[in-house]
């Protein structure tokens, strides 16, 4: 199984630097675009939160983010390991960079790769443009609505907030042949959820460790 690591400050390089020597075999992080079409490594869709700055993350070229040790996900992948499974979130639909980038470390066969969103048009994007690439649907709360259009995307699997699992809905996923994968597990008594029958992947912040 799969647990991907968050730790340190949140998207930065050295969180992500970090997750490689303590057991974790991936990493989890979210990618906007700059304002010049750069995947840059961030959640927020401002940089209000993490910076103390309202700017749009996509009023700001990736050069102007860097200097503001906003990471790109090009520079991520230079230094992160080749064995590490990624599960890149995409918070907007993808521009053609992201595909470049990506291509260019040869990662088009999807190995060690999923490409994981709660917007649906983003990965709609990325299955028509890498149709190999696996992708899962990221599902805070469910509904039978939300089931037909997991079903609906042909995605590979569902990522599902961890008081999901268990539930029934979650089970039919499960048996309509969906990949399951939980976020996030923070402390130690969220280690539990691990046991959960068929889970391949889990997201764990570094203080749950």
């Amino acid at each position: 199984m799969h647990g991907g690591a968050l730790g340190h400050a949140e998207n930065t390089l050295p969180a992500l630097l970090a997750a490689a020597p303590t057991g974790c075999d991936g990493v989890e992080f979210d990618l906007r675009f700059s304002r010049d079409g750069v995947p840059v490594i961030i959640h927020d869709e401002t940089l209000a939160r993490t910076h103390g700055d309202e700017r749009a993350v996509s009023d700001l070229d990736a050069s102007e983010l860097r200097l503001l040790d906003v990471p790109t996900l090009a520079e991520a992948l230079a230094l992160l390991p080749d064995t590490l499974f990624l599960d890149l979130e995409l918070k907007e639909p993808p521009l053609p960079n992201f595909f470049e980038v990506l291509r260019a470390r040869s990662i088009d066969a999807g190995a060690q790769l999923v490409i994981s969103s709660f917007d649906e048009d983003a990965l709609r994007d990325v299955g028509r443009r890498a149709p190999f690439w696996s992708r899962w649907l990221n599902v805070e709360s469910p509904s039978a609505e939300v089931h037909a259009r997991a079903l609906a995307l042909e995605v590979d699997g569902v990522s599902v907030e961890k008081s999901l699992l268990g539930s029934e809905w979650v089970r039919d996923l499960q048996a309509a042949g969906l990949e399951l994968a939980v976020w996030t597990l923070r402390t130690r008594d969220d280690l539990a959820y691990l046991s959960h029958p068929g889970l391949v992947a889990a997201c764990v912040e570094a203080e749950a460790r």
